[in-house]
């Protein structure tokens, strides 16, 4: 005896399993990174300043402390620059070393002069592939990519990752896999066109940071970085002493001068 299907109608089974893929693709797009990882991923990102022998602004890049008193950055902030300025939220580092850098990777390794409350993790075993969604993390920003190449050095390591983005991000922004594992740094800006809808931009690979790490110092000390601001107060303080002190002597002056005054009068009287 066959089994007589049942009158009501049921969703087939190729339907269902079309609903929890999108179900489960809309739950990965809406948290690709657990927040945990990106916290502590942020935490470990600075701002760099540099300056020239004048003072003046020279260039502003972002930085991720991987170390517990080194920050990894673009070699182009620093390259050239007569002193630098640190910042995370809570610390400001003017008294900083340029230990290594790499114009050929893009990327140069900054030594503080105090220790750093969280560092970022450079995993050589973190990898992605042709077609893998990628993200740009920014302090309160997180951008979305895909990678569209991976180039490899002789022995089969990632070394650079290109992938293109629907929005224009500064360099320097570290770049993360969907579990939030750094994968690199954001080194070149390859199109750089408003009316491009795809921009292309290339990374550092995590393998290759982590072996830049490892590499021999080599320090160019910077001179300690002036602050323009704090210069201003001082200056103006200067002023506001050098008024008071002008005024003070002016009122001495004239107190004095009526004192001489009120005793010649007082003279002339008795000898008169």
């Amino acid at each position: 005896m066959g089994i007589v299907p049942s009158s009501r109608s049921h969703p087939s089974f190729p339907a269902a399993a079309c609903l929890l893929a999108l179900l489960a693709s809309y739950c990965t797009a809406a948290a690709p990174i657990g927040e945990s990882s990106l916290t502590a991923l942020r935490a470990a990102m600075v701002r760099v300043q540099t300056f020239d022998k004048a003072g003046d602004p020279q260039r502003d890049a972002y930085g991720l402390v991987v170390r517990r008193c080194a920050v990894l950055t673009l070699v182009d902030a620093v390259s050239g620059a007569y002193s630098a300025r640190v910042t995370t939220v809570d610390t400001v580092w003017n008294e900083l070393t340029v230990l290594k850098a790499d114009g050929g990777l893009g990327v140069a390794l900054l030594a503080t002069n105090g220790p750093a409350g969280c560092s970022a993790e450079v995993d050589v075993n973190a990898e992605v592939q042709p077609g893998d969604t990628v993200y740009a993390v920014g302090i309160r920003q997180l951008d979305t990519g895909v990678v569209r190449a991976v180039r490899l050095s002789t022995d089969g390591a990632a070394t650079c990752i290109e992938f293109t983005m629907f929005v224009k991000i500064p360099k320097g922004r570290p770049l993360v896999d969907w579990t939030g594992n750094l994968v690199g740094i954001t080194t070149v800006r390859n199109s750089d066109h408003e009316d491009v809808d795809e921009r292309l931009y290339t990374a550092v690979s995590s393998r290759s940071l982590a072996s830049f790490l490892l590499r021999p110092d080599s320090p160019r000390v910077l001179r300690r970085a002036r602050s323009r601001t704090w210069d201003g107060v001082a200056l103006r303080w200067a002023l506001y002493a050098f008024a008071g002190f002008s005024v003070l002597c002016g009122i001495g002056f004239i107190v004095v001068w009526i004192v001489s005054f009120v005793e010649s009068l007082r003279e002339s009287r008795w000898r008169v």
